[in-house]
């Protein structure tokens, strides 16, 4: 069948469509492998930090500071040794949950920003937490983070970016919720 030139407008639909279903396709199988490696880069970190700790000579309920930044770790792991984390820096990952970290009772500042975080939980047992930076997640709703009423020493909250804060009304209310922060946003509250 020989094409003429006037069949080629009817055509480009039809390719433009198959192109289409094709990226899209492929864009779900690209989906899928960065889940399997982010499963696997998760074991690897947590693996790494053991690691880490046990050539420093270090016990694990010794550790204060764990920075894992841009590792693709999807779930928080492994954890509940570390009785003396104070400080912990996950940000640009994709972490949607932080209640692995309760049993850190030491915890003074948390930097979870640039992850999928959807709610906090977990979080109200945690009474030294004195700075939360969640900016940059997909929290939706206030009451996705009503728990972190129950901490108490909480100064300083980074939450800009997330849907959230497309209200006008975000700040009054999470002043209200939180009435013992000091900072909003990199912002001193006034």
């Amino acid at each position: 069948m020989d094409i003429q030139r006037s069949d080629i407008p009817h055509i480009k639909p039809i390719l433009i469509n198959y192109l289409k279903f094709a990226t899209a396709r492929s864009e779900k199988s690209r989906q899928l492998e960065e889940e399997v490696k982010d499963i696997e880069n998760t074991e690897k970190d947590i693996e790494v930090l053991t690691d880490e700790i046990a050539a420093e000579g270090k016990n694990p309920e010794e550790v204060e500071e764990v920075i894992f930044p841009g590792r693709g770790i999807a779930t928080l792991e492994g954890f509940e040794n570390l009785k003396k984390l104070r400080h912990i820096n996950i940000s640009f990952n994709n972490v949607a949950k932080l209640d692995a970290l309760e049993k850190c009772l030491e915890l003074q500042s948390i930097d979870a920003s640039y992850n999928k975080i959807t709610y906090i939980e977990g979080l109200h047992v945690l009474n030294n937490l004195s700075k939360l930076l969640i900016h940059n997640n997909k929290i939706s709703k206030l009451n996705d983070i009503y728990t972190l009423k129950f901490n108490a020493g909480l100064k300083e909250l980074s939450i800009r970016g997330n849907p959230l804060t497309f209200s006008k009304s975000h700040k009054g209310e999470l002043l209200q919720l939180l009435s013992g922060l000091t900072v909003l946003d990199g912002q001193p509250i006034t």
